[in-house]
């Protein structure tokens, strides 16, 4: 739910601060716009080869680090505070979901 919340924030912010007050998940449809080509691959691959659960667990994982990355590349370089505030919190996110899925790989066989 931490995602929803800082992504509504975030939307709130670019649609001049006329927030919703709703958390609303994104559909399939708008994840499907936000894949890379890489995740494309990897989400068709997913599909048809056993061992699904621990190639998504790498998959997200990995993703999981870019996103990492970018946040902190991000904070070194920004001056606004509420951006920065709001970055600061997505990398707590991250992070959690980071060791979370650590947590979870050993287990996925």
């Amino acid at each position: 739910m931490g995602q929803e919340t800082i992504a509504d924030i975030l939307k709130s912010m670019e649609m001049g601060g006329k927030a919703e007050g709703t958390l609303k998940p994104p559909s399939n449809e708008d994840v499907e716009k936000m894949l890379d080509a890489e995740g494309v691959s990897r989400r068709v691959e997913e599909r048809f080869r056993p061992g699904v659960r621990r190639r998504y667990l790498t998959a997200q994982l990995d993703g999981h680090k870019k996103l990492l990355t970018i946040q902190e590349d991000y904070l070194k370089v920004s001056q606004d505070r509420v951006h920065l505030s709001v970055t600061k919190l997505a990398r707590g996110q991250i992070k959690e979901h980071i060791d979370h899925l650590d947590t979870l790989k050993p287990k996925a066989g």
